[in-house]
């Protein structure tokens, strides 16, 4: 084995971008982790914070709670037409099997409550046409109080989330480079340099890297 990196910092869990990564880190922290999230821009979000904030997940509790109605077995054939069979069945039921408790999960560690899309309309399937499409239901979005895109609020929701959990977020810290230690034969990813105020800063995750 080579000789280990010297570290000027240590969490269980690093995440790699201030968007979406939000989950994970909320996710990890739900789980007791110590989580630090990196963010290249000056500004948290990514590109999620410009986005309509809009996500597609079959059969959740969000439509059922608005009184419409989906079933597994037509959000899976709905994919698997979708996919033109390049997807791994394995990743298809994973995602139609948890997506919505995904949405239970941020409602319940976060302020975001979800609502069906009204952004998307009655297009919130992209085929609507076919037989297992559902017009309205399956494309979620936050609730806010003005009408239009939502990625703002989302993001806004998903930090709050954070912390309160004790996340700890650095803005204008971009990640660099992975850290691989070799060891019984097998490298292994042991944390991540970014830079900070310019300088390398490197960081490490003991139970893992999420990008």
């Amino acid at each position: 084995a080579g000789p280990r990196t010297r570290f000027d910092h240590t969490v269980d869990v690093v995440v790699v971008g201030s968007g979406t990564g939000l989950c994970g880190a909320i996710t990890a922290a739900a789980g007791g982790a110590k989580v630090l999230v990196l963010e290249k821009h000056a500004m948290t979000g990514g590109t999620t914070v410009v986005s309509g904030g809009v996500a597609w997940v079959p059969n959740n509790n969000v439509l059922k709670r608005e009184g419409l109605q989906d079933d597994r077995d037509s959000a899976l054939r709905y994919l698997r037409k979708l996919s033109r069979g390049q997807a791994d069945e394995e990743l298809l039921e994973a995602f139609v099997d948890n997506g919505g408790a995904m949405l239970d999960f941020l409602e319940a560690n976060s302020p975001l409550r979800f609502r069906v899309s009204l952004i998307m309309g009655k297009v919130a399937d992209y085929h609507p046409d076919w037989a297992d499409a559902r017009l309205r239901g399956r494309s979620v979005e936050p609730v806010q109080e003005t009408m239009g895109l939502a990625g703002g609020r989302l993001v806004g929701g998903l930090l709050e989330g954070c912390r309160d959990k004790g996340v700890e977020i650095l803005a204008g810290t971009p990640a660099r480079r992975l850290i691989v230690e070799e060891r019984d034969g097998q490298r292994h990813v042991v944390g991540v340099e970014a830079l900070r105020e310019g300088k390398p800063w490197r960081v490490r995750a003991r139970h893992g890297v999420l990008m």
